[in-house]
């Protein structure tokens, strides 16, 4: 019965309270940055100048909306943060690099930019040597974000 009963748990809420519904802004955020507190830039920023991530935030350009949803955390550093993210234009995980918000990290973003677009582009464009391949940068929240191709943990 409490299987039942969880696995349909919207649909038993519903039954109890017919006015309710669902919503994902009813969910509880799951924060994958640490400290999660935001105390800059708007409150997006942690002290560290970190972008405050957390389960299925979305992670746009101006351009495009609704592009990436993270799911998890990869990695964490002096530089940036590495988010798990579900690319809802190709259906596939990609890999961002969310760069500090500080103006010397991004000057070291944009010149990171710039050298694997000329790798990919020019010197590997039919991706014959195994260089990273990186699909697309954008900002955000005033953070430099690259994507990458999802790469497995084993390089």
């Amino acid at each position: 019965l409490v299987g039942k009963l969880t696995k349909g748990i919207v649909e038993t809420y519903h039954k109890c309270n017919p006015g309710f519904k669902y919503s994902d802004a009813l969910n509880w955020k799951r924060f994958l940055t640490n400290p999660s507190t935001g105390v800059k830039n708007d409150g997006y920023d942690n002290a560290y100048s970190d972008l405050i991530l957390y389960i299925n935030l979305v992670l746009c350009s101006g351009s495009k909306q609704s592009r990436y949803i993270v799911k998890d955390i990869l990695g964490q550093g002096t530089f940036a943060q590495v988010a798990k993210c579900w690319d809802m234009e190709t259906n596939n995980y990609v890999a961002i690099k969310i760069i500090k918000n500080q103006p010397q990290y991004y000057q070291h973003g944009v010149f990171e930019v710039h050298i694997l677009s000329m790798l990919n582009q020019k010197l590997d464009p039919d991706d014959e040597h195994h260089i990273v391949r990186m699909l697309d940068h954008f900002l955000f929240q005033n953070h430099l974000c690259i994507s990458f191709e999802m790469l497995g943990s084993n390089l």
